[in-house]
């Protein structure tokens, strides 16, 4: 049975994904801003080039090459769909990691790291993450926060490495967890041997990291900030929010968090989330050597602070963060700490096997209240019924064939975003 525990895992999270955002993969299937205007138009326009290309501060590698043979193998009609439905795949792909016996260190139960892998697919931000390549930068930087996570024990293998190499060429905030993988080599190291031989591939991550923030600085494009804001207003609200998403949110549900936030009490949401964090921390020490609760502590520092120091790469961001925080499950950002939150809280309650005892139940009671809270936002919408992609392949593919002897403009989500095919 663990042989397909992982694809079984993968499989149930697909389903809730694909019962989730199933509108996204049939007829209001619809192509999402960068998807249409920057990746799919410059797969169409330049194959090649497009993969070297920057945008937005950094490279985005699996998106473009998603958008290549998007481009070259998929019927134009089908193109939203096939987008999508790799985006699904992927995302259950990563979810299900949890369930693998690398992190029985962390959460010894399967049935808890189970729980775990469902959880991460029915957390916020993915009504705008889910199913399009302009976002998976993010679910790839969780992945390779969750490969540096792994069982120190547990050598990284070629082929994480090089999805690893992928993902840092695809996420510009990979450069935050050097901290997290350094500290892996360290564990790893071995008294009678040389540190390539003991974490070599650590040592590969880190090079390719060290490697493609120097690229995306070179390509960064700075911009002016749109809005100042005072010093002590920022930090209350940014560390009241990160607080409030990372570890209220989970076990308290996203109308206890909003409502706190949106009434003006982020001091409440702030208090109530160290004390909650104070408490599971107590719990996991006790369960962790101080080298492995090290590695979870910096885990999770560097998940809660991936959003705050995104402006390295992603000038102007801060402000999009302060300005949407209240609302949890409006945006992207809202993703990475309840997810990260979600191990805390499944770190701290998991048992080492489940038994009759009613104490080693609680990850299935804190799974059934996590299920109750969200319940209310399950369903993710197609970006626009009003939008019909199939309409308008027919006018794309004429273009293309006809060598782009007319010009092709299609509106997409959200507005005002257009797919556009100019004059050869």
């Amino acid at each position: 049975m663990k042989r397909y525990a992982y694809l079984l895992t993968t499989l149930c999270c697909f389903l809730i994904l694909f019962l989730r955002g199933h509108e996204r993969l049939g007829e209001y299937a619809h192509l999402w801003a960068e998807d249409g205007r920057i990746f799919l138009a410059d797969a169409f326009l330049s194959p090649l080039n497009t993969l070297f290309q920057s945008y937005g501060g950094y490279f985005h590698l699996v998106p473009r090459i998603v958008a290549v043979l998007a481009a070259q193998f998929v019927p134009v009609a089908l193109i939203p769909s096939f987008i999508a439905l790799f985006c699904f795949v992927v995302f259950a792909l990563i979810s299900a990691t949890l369930i693998k016996t690398q992190y029985a260190w962390l959460i010894p139960s399967p049935h808890a790291r189970f729980i775990a892998a469902i959880l991460v697919t029915l957390a916020p931000g993915l009504h705008e993450i889910l199913g399009n390549l302009a976002n998976l930068h993010i679910l790839l930087f969780w992945w390779l926060a969750l490969l540096a996570l792994k069982d120190p024990k547990e050598p990284i293998s070629k082929t994480e490495t090089l999805i690893a190499a992928l993902s840092i060429a695809s996420e510009g905030s990979s450069v935050l967890l050097l901290p997290l993988f350094l500290y892996r080599i360290f564990l790893r190291r071995g008294k009678n041997q040389s540190l390539h031989r003991s974490a070599g591939p650590e040592l590969i991550v880190c090079a390719i990291t060290a490697a493609f923030t120097v690229f995306n600085l070179m390509y960064r494009n700075p911009g002016p900030e749109k809005h100042s804001y005072a010093f002590a207003e920022t930090a209350q609200t940014l560390i009241a929010t990160t607080v409030g998403q990372h570890l209220v949110q989970p076990l308290l549900g996203y109308r206890a968090y909003e409502n706190v936030m949106r009434f003006g009490y982020p001091y409440l949401a702030l208090s109530v989330g160290l004390f909650f964090g104070l408490f599971a921390v107590s719990q996991i020490r006790r369960k962790l050597p101080r080298r492995l609760l090290r590695l979870f502590i910096l885990f999770e520092a560097i998940v809660f602070c991936q959003m705050v120091l995104t402006w390295i790469v992603r000038p102007g961001s801060i402000y999009y963060f302060f300005a949407n925080g209240n609302t949890i499950w409006s945006h992207r950002y809202s993703f990475l700490r309840p997810a990260a939150g979600i191990l805390v809280w499944l770190a701290a309650l998991s048992p080492k096997k489940m038994t009759r005892n009613p104490k080693t139940w609680l990850p299935l009671i804190f799974a059934a209240a996590y299920c109750i809270s969200v319940k209310g936002h399950f369903s993710i919408p197609a970006y626009g019924y009003h939008y019909k992609w199939k309409e308008q392949a027919p006018s794309i593919e004429r273009s293309l064939k006809a060598g782009r002897k007319e010009k092709v403009v299609v509106p997409i989500y959200p507005p005002p975003w257009t797919f556009e095919l100019p004059y050869k």
